[in-house]
């Protein structure tokens, strides 16, 4: 009698086990598709609460802080090149254009030497301040390639536990 009503109650309750266990997601991280239906790192979430992890939050979500540290230091550089390459480009500009106009309205023999360094001037700081905008925006945030990232969130998704079933009121 006893085996019976074990036999009936496995036989009842493992389906329901299965569903359940389904049904439930855990806290790995997954990677959704983009617009092209391709996945990318971009679009990594937790899968339980949909939570978007991107840039250092997802190598704080897979315990690497380190990671986490020298993306922050990669886009601080990042910015500050570009933001000091359109300063220098927009500040030589404006800096040597008034003496290249001065120059060209009233070019004399002893005022030729403006018109030539104002030029040179706005040549160089232009010039350098693009290289510098261009150069920081080469920069890529990530300090490790997308390769290492899917082989980070592979490793981490192996020592998360599967989530336990969760039942409804009188399944058990």
């Amino acid at each position: 009698m006893k085996a019976t009503a074990l036999l009936l109650a496995a036989t009842l309750l493992l389906p329901r086990l299965a569903v359940a266990d389904e049904a439930v997601a855990d806290d790995r991280i997954v990677v959704g598709p983009e617009d092209d239906g391709r996945s990318s790192i971009e679009h990594a979430r937790f899968s339980r609460s949909g939570e978007a992890l991107s840039g250092p939050r997802l190598f704080e979500a897979l315990g690497r802080s380190d990671l986490a540290e020298r993306y922050r230091a990669r886009r601080a550089t990042r910015r500050a090149l570009v933001g000091t390459g359109a300063t220098v480009a927009a500040l030589g500009a404006l800096c040597t254009l008034p003496v290249v106009a001065v120059g060209a309205l009233g070019v004399h023999d002893g005022e030729r030497h403006l018109l030539v360094g104002g030029s040179i001037g706005l040549g160089i700081s232009v010039a350098l301040g693009i290289a510098l905008a261009l150069g920081g925006s080469r920069i890529r945030s990530s300090p490790v390639g997308e390769r290492t990232t899917r082989r980070l969130i592979d490793r981490f998704n192996l020592t998360v536990p599967p989530a336990a079933p969760v039942f409804g009121a009188g399944e058990i």
